[in-house]
């Protein structure tokens, strides 16, 4: 039975280190069967095209680009062309696809680095605290939950860069509830950095009450603050790394929006644009924070782990227990407050989640009736339910995101129109007309980071007299107009004007 594991497999560093792979080579096969199963992703939400403009912009080794002339006709969603062209997201993402496009030849390689990475984090920080087989569980949890695995690794708006960050924060903070030690401090300040560049407000936040409990812990625990005395250099690393982000982040901002306290995403304001159909953005539907709260933990709880997660509150006077269930409501809360709930959201508190199902699932696991392991029985039974659920969920939202059945009703992405671009001879300037119906969150109005030098540039169709402009200050191109309504596009040659 498994319960009868000795307690000291995986204990070595080179068994836990085989545990680490044992995740990530079955996030490698799972990733591979999803490929199979959908194909390979496609862009094609207004977010995914942003990023992938930040990847695109660090890639041409720059932080943000020169605005374009006649920028009105660039103009997009979630993309800032004054004071400088840019991508209003945090750069954390855009740089693992810059990473996956600078190895390995295309920008998702560089999602499924960071979803991998995020699943060995977890069972990383989880071996602080738990066995090896409980650790892996954990691990498993991340990796084969269907919505991280289809809406995260699938994605280019991702997920996983700030659930990796928390890992670290989490799996630092366990250690140095253990131990002050400096290597502890180092791990956890990394997932501090990353949080604050993928996620800075939950990241932060989950990093502020984190601290803030291990403070109190050592307050309480040692009245003549010898540990905290012991914990000075510990303290310094943070120190000396919030200092960094708060430097990274004035820098970063003067660089792109001018001004040190301004965040690109601050600067990017659909009401002042040039076009009606960026006028009315209203973003995603609104909710209730019953609907939101309900929509975060449904996604990585799911129907059958809840009596795992409520029997740790048997645990609540264990500091650790209280800080993460704690930080876990409370970041959750202030997050479905303020925003519109989208589970990519509460990305850096996901690993608090896990642990707490790691921990009910061994406190249920120990529940005897005589001599009959009944919890182990229930526990069984839930985690089979669990994982069926998930393969039920993987089920259906592969089949609506299927990129090979798209193929298959000649649906023309837009990236799809760039390769065919890209073939022909000369550059081309592409006019955007779209068609009654088409959805707003359909966008092909998206350039490269370098536009008066790529071969393709795309345009939103204006007047006569303002299409002309543009025409002339791109002079060496032909000339086209796109018809769009929702992936079905029409390529019309224009003849250039007489000057």
């Amino acid at each position: 039975m498994i319960l009868n594991i000795p307690k000291g497999l995986f204990a070595t560093p080179l068994q836990k280190t085989l545990a680490l792979l044992l995740i990530a080579l079955t996030g490698m096969l799972l990733i591979t069967l999803v490929v199979q199963q959908v194909g390979f992703p496609e862009p094609t939400i207004q977010d995914e095209f942003a990023y992938l403009l930040g990847a695109d912009t660090f890639l041409e080794g720059r932080l943000t680009n020169p605005t374009p002339p006649l920028s009105e006709f660039f103009e997009s969603y979630h993309v800032n062309l004054t004071p400088t062209y840019h991508s209003k997201y945090p750069p954390g993402q855009s740089a693992f696809l810059a990473l996956g496009k600078l190895i390995f030849g295309r920008e998702i390689y560089g999602v499924w680095l960071s979803f991998i990475l995020a699943a060995v984090a977890v069972v990383w920080a989880l071996q602080a605290v738990f066995p090896a087989r409980w650790s892996i569980l954990g691990g498993l949890l991340a990796i084969a939950n269907s919505t991280l695995l289809l809406k995260w690794a699938f994605s280019f708006w991702g997920g996983s860069v700030a659930m990796l960050g928390g890992a670290l924060l989490m799996g630092g903070m366990l250690r140095l509830y253990q131990n002050p030690r400096i290597s502890a401090a180092v791990w956890a300040s990394c997932g501090l950095f990353i949080m604050a560049f993928s996620r800075p407000l939950e990241g932060l936040l989950t990093a502020g009450m984190l601290l803030l409990f291990y403070v109190g812990s050592l307050v309480k625990t040692e009245r003549d603050f010898s540990k905290i005395k012991q914990s000075y250099r510990v303290g310094a690393i943070f120190v000396i790394t919030g200092l960094l982000i708060f430097g990274l982040n004035l820098v970063y901002n003067k660089t792109l929006t001018g001004s040190v306290f301004t965040f690109p995403h601050m600067n990017w304001n659909p009401r002042e644009s040039a076009h009606e159909i960026i006028r009315a953005y209203q973003g995603s539907e609104s909710y209730t924070l019953f609907f939101k709260l309900n929509r975060f933990f449904a996604v990585f709880i799911g129907p059958f782990l809840w009596i795992p997660v409520l029997l740790v509150f048997r645990r609540i006077r264990d500091p650790r227990i209280l800080a993460a269930m704690v930080t876990l409501l409370f970041v959750s809360i202030y997050s479905a407050t303020t925003s519109r709930a989208w589970p990519h959201y509460i990305a850096p508190i996901i690993p608090i989640l896990i642990g707490l199902q790691i921990a009910g699932c061994r406190m249920l696991c120990r529940w005897k009736v005589g001599t009959t392991h009944l919890g182990f029985i229930l526990f069984a039974l839930l985690l089979v339910l669990h994982f069926g659920d998930e393969f039920k969920s993987f089920t259906i939202q592969s089949g609506q995101i299927n990129y090979q059945a798209f193929r298959e009703q000649g649906a023309m992405f837009k990236r799809d129109v760039d390769e065919i671009f890209a073939e022909k001879s000369g550059k081309h300037l592409l006019f955007v007309r779209y068609l009654e119906g088409h959805k707003n969150h359909w966008e092909y109005v998206y350039n490269r980071a370098d536009i008066p030098s790529a071969k393709v540039i795309w345009a939103r169709e204006m007047s006569l007299e303002e299409n002309r402009q543009l025409i002339e200050t791109y002079s060496d191109r032909q000339i086209w107009v796109l018809l769009i309504q929702n992936f079905s596009v029409e390529m019309i040659e224009i003849k250039r004007p007489e000057s």
